[in-house]
């Protein structure tokens, strides 16, 4: 059986399946922070604070060397989520 398609439909479909690809491809990359795009996340100014929170593991991390530390975005959000207070009753 064959199937057959018109140039023009298949340069757009091609199009298609690559913006989907490059989108999907973006969403995975905001898994993981740079120290500084984690610390602009967490309103912080130090790396001292951000080492603090790694080493008492409230937030994720991976480190693939030495000097290379990714922050995972979701731990952070969590942990922000989890320092949510009440107003106080005035």
């Amino acid at each position: 059986m064959d199937i057959s398609i018109n140039d023009d439909f298949f340069y757009k479909l091609v199009e298609a399946v690559v913006k989907r690809l490059k989108s999907t491809e973006e969403k995975k990359s905001d898994k993981w922070l740079t120290p500084t795009e984690a610390m602009i996340r967490l309103n912080i100014k130090s790396r001292t604070t951000l080492a603090k929170l790694r080493d008492n593991e409230s937030i994720l991390f991976t480190q693939y060397s030495k000097k290379s530390i990714l922050y995972d975005a979701a731990s952070i959000e969590k942990f922000l989520d989890s320092k949510i207070r009440k107003p106080l009753d005035d």
